[in-house]
């Protein structure tokens, strides 16, 4: 009596076909560039769209675009972030650990170059539900 082989090949097509279907389908959301630590907060809320981001990290380095600015070409780059919308968002990613002095002077900055509107990210508190 002779024993049946078993050919494994149409499985290992189909775990490869698999494999790449849900390569293809999943979504990695990951912030690309500087790496910051944004603090926690329970107000939270997810901004529908950002215009210019400004970040400060945690040695007090200003970035905007990913791109490492002086405090002289920062005062020139949110002035054409400023004329670059009709309705402007200036969206500051701070670290938790950036100097608040640092902070406060740059949006001190950005209102003496005209921006009317401003949002401080954040990321929602662990375990907290939003409403």
């Amino acid at each position: 009596m002779e024993k049946g082989r078993l050919d494994i090949t149409p499985l290992i097509d189909v775990v490869l076909l698999l494999l790449i279907f849900f390569m293809l389908t999943s979504s990695f959301i990951t912030q690309a560039g500087l790496r910051i630590d944004l603090p926690e907060s329970t107000a939270a809320e997810p901004q529908e769209r950002e215009n210019l981001i400004i970040v400060v990290s945690e040695d007090d380095e200003l970035y905007i675009e990913d791109e490492l600015v002086s405090w002289g070409s920062c005062r020139e780059r949110l002035a054409s972030g400023l004329a670059s919308s009709s309705d402007p968002v200036l969206i500051l990613k701070a670290d938790r650990n950036a100097h608040h002095g640092v902070v406060v002077k740059l949006m001190s900055l950005a209102k003496e170059i005209g921006w009317k509107r401003m949002a401080i990210a954040a990321q929602p508190k662990a375990g907290e539900e939003r409403k």
